[in-house]
């Protein structure tokens, strides 16, 4: 009985976080699978939430909060849920609605997924081309031109 208990338990718990979103770990194993399969796809087929519009952390911003890189790049967005960041090989990118509001932040290890370009503007139908061939790390670039700050 207290084992059918305890698995029941475990089981509940599985569902509750399966239903709270994708991590981080996800988002960066959908976009390695689907860049592995082909050679371009869409933000917006990678990233399943609503937004408006997405922003690429410059390289040298890795260990700005979400306040810093706002008033730093004269952006009118309100990201303060966006905590420092906690070294120089991680990539971030942060996710606002049209009222420039947080609505979700992405943050991926450039041993596995390297963006080619930061400091640009994205949107849901902004297209990520695969860069390179080989698999580690996956080297991508998104089509825009839009860059922030300047």
């Amino acid at each position: 009985m207290k084992k059918s208990l305890c698995l029941l338990l475990c089981l509940i718990m599985l569902f509750s976080l399966a239903s709270c979103g994708q991590s981080n770990e996800d988002y960066t194993a959908k976009l390695i699978s689907v860049m592995n399969e082909q050679e371009e796809t869409t933000v917006k087929d990678i990233f399943s939430f609503e937004f408006d519009r997405a922003y690429i952390f410059h390289q040298a911003d890795c260990y700005f909060d979400g306040e810093t890189f706002a008033k730093t790049y004269n952006l009118d967005i309100s990201i303060d849920q966006v905590d420092e960041g906690i070294a120089d090989y991680r990539q971030r990118i942060v996710f606002v609605n049209k009222s420039g509001d947080f609505v979700n932040f992405f943050e991926c290890n450039i041993d596995e997924v390297y963006i080619e370009n930061k400091g640009v503007v994205i949107y849901p139908e902004t297209v990520i081309k695969r860069e390179s061939s080989e698999a580690n790390p996956l080297k991508i670039n998104f089509e825009t031109s839009e860059q922030y700050g300047s």
